[in-house]
């Protein structure tokens, strides 16, 4: 990555990785939207909890003067990088960057002199990291395995979004 990123933008990137779940309610976007949420209603029922994990980093950043000694246009930068990789983590999308992925992959190379092509594989970096608890050793993988299968069973508790609704909890 160091070859083809400056250290500006795998800063970015680190930023995005540490903040891309910031302040998850857990609870998924249909919940959010189903149950009239405050964040749905913010985010305007797209990307919310996306748009929510960019808007509590940027606050977390301004807070914690962490940028301050970077100057305007490099601060925007890291904002900017950052909220285009975790905002890719929106699995609504996730068929749109696929696609976009595999139009430059089948083009033989990427162009890492091209902005849209940085920011692509940025993206895709965030979205593999993202998802990638299931490849870890189960010993690790167990603790998220069962707290996501917890948050499916919240969500299902008196609503009619869920299909698991008003079950016992299988991993009990």
């Amino acid at each position: 990555i160091s070859n083809h990123f400056s250290r500006l933008e795998v800063m970015a990137m680190l930023l995005a990785a540490l903040t891309h779940d910031i302040g998850h309610p857990g609870v998924n976007q249909d919940f959010l939207i189903s149950t009239s949420n405050h964040l749905a209603h913010i985010h305007g029922d797209k990307s919310v909890l996306e748009r929510h994990h960019c808007q509590t980093g940027r606050a977390l950043l301004v807070d914690s003067h962490l940028l301050d000694h970077l100057p305007d246009t490099q601060q925007q930068q890291i904002v900017c990088i950052m909220n285009e990789t975790i905002l890719a983590t929106d699995m609504a999308r996730n068929a749109e960057f696929m696609t976009q992925f595999q139009r430059v992959v089948c083009s033989g190379e990427v162009a890492f002199t091209e902005q849209q092509d940085r920011m692509l594989v940025c993206q895709m970096l965030m979205k593999c990291a993202d998802i990638s608890n299931p490849c870890r050793p189960w010993i690790h993988s167990r603790r998220w395995s069962h707290r996501i299968m917890e948050e499916f069973y919240r969500q299902g508790m008196g609503q009619t979004i869920c299909p698991c609704k008003n079950h016992e909890p299988v991993w009990h």
